[in-house]
């Protein structure tokens, strides 16, 4: 009973904590793969078809508002590095465009190529690895268009989003036949979608959870380990410093003594040398 009651707590006020505060963090984008995709596949902002001939005469695309609608302060615009997979599609974009409910398999979207130089500007979400940017997103004019979005079957029958190819785009896209008997077959519910979805955030919220905790043990350790060989590398700083200073009073002494051998202030002159320094002006 103790455990069913700990569970319930768990999911009523734990785990939708855990999801907002994984949604509310943003990084730079350091994942090699991630990067990869983004430079060789693009951005892609989804949206609705009058919307996005709207971004492109106007040149940017406007932030979404709110400290709601953004899990936290700042008004961002969001994106998929590359086509996402279709669970992530379903998680993140509005029920009325979702294929399981109302059987819509065509999607708009602005696509972005950026260059290296721009991925700076870019900011990586950690629970679901999303692309946002912060305020008004410019539009690199040469670097963007409309792009039309499909769903689609892959060989192994799951659902997959692809652009439309140029023969679709021209006679325009026509779903087949497996497509349309599995989407009948999967039809869903604005309520199951919900749990569904909701569910799918929560376990992305605890993998990444569990990314920043490794993150924060790793950088624990490394401290650890510098501090523990910063005694021994002090040592040998010291003792550089303490050779480096005896090699040049010993220089400044030999320097003194070479020009004036016979000075008794000298703290190497003796008779050893001067009979030798006596020697030498006898053989020139």
């Amino acid at each position: 009973m103790k455990l069913k009651s700990f569970t319930l707590i768990t999911k009523i006020l734990i785990d939708p904590f855990i999801v907002e505060f994984t949604k509310s963090i943003h990084k730079n984008i350091e994942n090699e793969s991630i990067k990869k995709t983004i430079l060789n596949e693009g951005l892609y902002h989804f949206t609705s078809e009058e919307s996005a001939d709207k971004i492109l005469s106007s040149g940017y695309i406007k932030p979404t508002k709110g400290i709601l609608n953004n899990h936290g302060f700042g008004n961002k615009v969001y994106m998929f590095p590359g086509i996402p997979d279709f669970e992530l599609s379903k998680k993140n974009l509005p029920d009325k465009t979702n294929p399981l409910i109302n059987g819509n398999t065509e999607f708009f979207a602005i696509k972005l190529n950026i260059n290296e130089d721009e991925l700076g500007k870019y900011k990586q979400r950690l629970q679901d690895n999303a692309i946002t940017y912060r305020g008004k997103c410019e539009l690199p004019n040469d670097r963007v268009k409309k792009v039309s979005i499909v769903v689609d079957l892959d060989k192994d029958d799951k659902y997959i989003l692809r652009e439309k190819t140029e023969e679709e785009i021209i006679n325009g896209y026509v779903p087949s036949d497996k497509l349309k008997e599995k989407l009948k077959e999967d039809k869903s519910n604005i309520f199951k979608e919900t749990v569904n979805n909701y569910n799918n955030e929560i376990s992305h919220a605890y993998k990444a959870l569990g990314n920043i905790f490794k993150g924060f043990a790793s950088s624990i350790k490394g401290r650890f380990n510098r501090n523990k060989t910063l005694p021994e590398a002090s040592g040998i700083s010291r003792d550089r410093e303490k050779i480096n200073k005896e090699d040049a009073n010993l220089k400044f002494k030999l320097r003194s003594l070479v020009n004036n051998p016979f000075d008794s202030n000298n703290s190497l002159n003796n008779t050893n040398t001067k009979i030798i320094y006596v020697k030498e002006q006898k053989d020139r």
